[in-house]
């Protein structure tokens, strides 16, 4: 990046608090969201299908972080040409 772009970044963009008032208010309201839509985690409604499985499997992100992500692949893996759907993949936690 153009130098004197990344000084006028550097002069705005100021370091995250981890601690101080407003730090704790900000994890208490995101802790109070996640519980609200708590019951939004499951793609899928209801009991999962017998043609689908449902698997958890960890995956890295662009920033290093880790990442749980959940899987509905079909339990007959068929061949395109003959009807196989794609699977679904959620995930939530990022920017």
């Amino acid at each position: 990046m153009d130098p004197p772009v990344l000084t006028r970044e550097s002069r705005l963009s100021r370091p995250q608090q981890r601690s101080g008032p407003l730090f704790e208010a900000q994890e208490e309201h995101r802790a109070t969201r996640l519980r609200e839509s708590h019951h939004l985690r499951y793609y899928l409604p209801g009991p999962i299908a017998e043609q689908v499985r449902e698997k958890d499997r960890e995956i890295t992100a662009r920033d290093g972080h880790e990442r749980v992500v959940r899987i509905y692949p079909p339990v007959e893996e068929k061949p395109i040409s003959k009807g196989a759907r794609s699977s679904s993949c959620n995930y939530h936690e990022g920017g």
